[in-house]
């Protein structure tokens, strides 16, 4: 989330230039290299103490008031930012590319066990098992309520939005495989690699209304970040 608050507000100048890469590592500190890990980087520390500050102020607020409130806010806008930027996503040249490389998938890959190991990965980090999260918010359901129901919801609209926001990056992946001509496979990254590296070159090459979508997509990845730490912080606090 620090890197995210930091690439929100270059996002506006696009700050990061045309490499990008260098950017990340130099600027913002996104390095796996810890032999410059006692450095602080100005920008990324105070980016993260503002987030941790604002988790603070939420989780120590009345459960109503802060994390119940919090979420009525920040889901629907996050919900509303992504709709956005998938529609927008789907109008660009080139989205068929991206579409057509998500829908098209190799399956002799599912005979792959790494494929295996990274599906159950990505579930379990989604759905926040095992972190007794669950559990937590099942306590304030009332009496009576049915939990197999309650648990369907969850997993269903999570893996829902997932896919829903898969068209979106893969039309965005799509269009720059279009406009570059570099090959969806070159462009396809994961986590930090696609968000804070693919994406800014993405924008960069959008012209004005990259510099619409970029903030929207990081102030999206914001709010889901504080959602997801408020979540973690909830177990401990009851």
């Amino acid at each position: 989330m620090g890197w995210d608050l930091v690439y929100l507000g270059s996002s506006f100048n696009f700050n990061w230039g045309s490499d990008s890469a260098l950017y990340f590592v130099k600027n913002v500190g996104g390095s796996s290299n810890l032999s410059n890990m006692a450095n602080f980087i100005i920008p990324t520390t105070i980016s993260m103490l503002i987030v941790w500050i604002f988790v603070w102020y939420i989780s120590h607020k009345d459960l109503n008031e802060g994390i119940g409130k919090a979420s009525k806010i920040l889901i629907p806008l996050l919900f509303g930012i992504m709709a956005f930027i998938i529609i927008f996503a789907l109008t660009l040249p080139g989205a068929g590319i991206g579409i057509n490389a998500l829908l098209k998938p190799d399956w002799q890959m599912l005979l792959n066990v790494n494929i295996w190991l990274a599906a159950f990965s990505q579930i379990i980090f989604s759905l926040s098992m095992g972190e007794s999260i669950s559990l937590t918010y099942a306590s304030y359901l009332p009496d009576g309520s049915k939990l197999t129901d309650n648990v369907l919801i969850v997993v269903f609209a999570n893996c829902a939005f997932e896919v829903c926001t898969a068209f979106g990056i893969f039309s965005i992946l799509g269009y720059m495989s279009y406009t570059s001509g570099t090959p969806m496979v070159e462009l396809v990254s994961e986590g930090t690699g696609l968000v804070f590296v693919v994406f800014p070159m993405i924008f960069n090459i959008m012209g004005p209304i990259g510099r619409i979508i970029a903030p929207l997509l990081f102030i999206a990845i914001l709010f889901a970040g504080i959602t997801s730490a408020v979540a973690v912080f909830e177990p401990m606090i009851n």
